[in-house]
């Protein structure tokens, strides 16, 4: 009990000092316009496949990703210089001057088998794959102590209040549907069954950081929490727990999504194509745990000092100094009540023109829908 409760704070107390956020990025958006990809068909159901038939296997299956954040835009914190695109911090803490929470969206997946076909005038599959999400609640503070470093807050506190972490990570099995009505019109539609395997939730109502200016204790960090910590299914990543099948593919964490889309031809070559995809939810029930976290100051010694640190210590036992340090951090665990995490639901309005054989030009409008905030 112990060690969980220490590998808990030690968690809490990493995400807090050394969380970087990725920047705007998407590559998943451009999922809807590659028609020819089995992968289309997880944005957009109602796409027009090349082939009558289609077969994907984990070896030869694909992995998308994409990250997306509402307090700055890439195109206004960087400048390209030749293949590189540098991204200037300083652009960054003033994109971030309004002072509110911000929240930044990543999310992963990974085909791992799929088959579709044809017959007459509809088309069928079956796809599976593992996706990870990740959405995190941060202010301005967070990235003023990247860009500055800590020894530009000796002495000061940093107040990360109201931050949020949510994680998840389930496999996927989708049932597909679509249809050609005539030659302008294709409907598609798809249901999934969700299998969680893991997650995680964090909330702090108060969250300060405050770096001591004693230079007997330089760059010792004083934290100071009050939140609430819950989690689902950690315990069977075990050594013992991962030999056994319901650790992948677990079928105490259920839950569902549905998938749809339509699109219209007006003329040949142009298409417009209306779509929503993961709207749904999983229910997390196997191995939740609650931990409260006490209103408490701990102090950690040269959490962030680097080089001297792994000297002292060693490499094998600077994870084990660190559990010794925040050992203070008093938790108090509970067995938890089933909770539920909605997926992110995802919407694409766009029009494409395919002016030569597989080249294609168009424009699109999509957005995300996650904690309360639209992307």
């Amino acid at each position: 009990m112990r060690r969980t409760l220490g590998r808990v704070a030690l968690l809490i107390v990493a995400l807090c000092c050394t969380q970087v956020m990725g920047v705007w990025a998407q590559s998943q958006m451009l999922l809807p316009y590659n028609d020819i990809l089995f992968q289309s068909t997880w944005e957009n159901p109602a796409v027009r496949p090349m082939h009558r038939f289609s077969v994907g296997l984990p070896i030869l299956s694909s992995v998308e990703g994409g990250v997306i954040n509402n307090g700055f835009k890439l195109s206004d914190v960087s400048e390209k210089d030749g293949e590189w695109l540098n991204v200037d911090l300083a652009k960054v803490i003033d994109a971030l001057r309004g002072g509110r929470a911000y929240q930044q969206y990543a999310e992963a997946q990974i085909d791992l088998l799929h088959f579709r076909m044809k017959w007459r005038d509809y088309f069928f599959w079956l796809g599976a794959r593992n996706v990870t999400t990740q959405t995190f609640g941060y202010g301005r503070d967070l990235f003023d102590l990247v860009y500055r470093g800590n020894g530009a807050f000796v002495g000061k506190e940093l107040t990360l209040n109201k931050a949020t972490m949510d994680v998840k990570n389930y496999h996927e099995i989708t049932f597909g549907l679509s249809k050609e009505i005539g030659k302008q019109w294709m409907v598609g539609f798809r249901a999934s069954f969700l299998s969680g395997l893991a997650s995680g939730l964090a909330s702090f109502d108060e969250l300060n950081i405050a770096i001591n200016g004693d230079p007997a204790r330089m760059y010792a960090h004083s934290i100071k929490g009050s939140g609430a910590v819950t989690t689902s299914s950690l315990h069977r990543f075990s050594k013992d727990e991962l030999k056994k099948p319901g650790t992948w593919f677990n079928v105490k964490n259920l839950g569902f999504a549905l998938a749809g889309g339509v699109s219209y031809r007006p003329i040949p070559g142009l298409t417009l194509s209306l779509a929503f995809s993961d709207v749904g939810l999983i229910d997390w029930n196997d191995g939740v745990r609650e931990y409260q976290l006490e209103n408490k100051k701990i102090e950690v010694d040269a959490l962030i000092r680097g080089k001297q640190m792994f000297k002292k210590f060693g490499f094998q036992n600077v994870g084990r100094e660190l559990r010794r340090q925040v050992g203070d951090f008093k938790t108090e665990m509970s067995e938890g009540a089933r909770y539920t995490q909605w997926l992110a639901p995802k919407f694409h309005l766009l029009g494409t023109y395919e002016f030569a054989r597989q080249s294609v030009v168009g424009a699109s409008f999509s957005g995300i829908y996650q904690a309360k905030t639209f992307y």
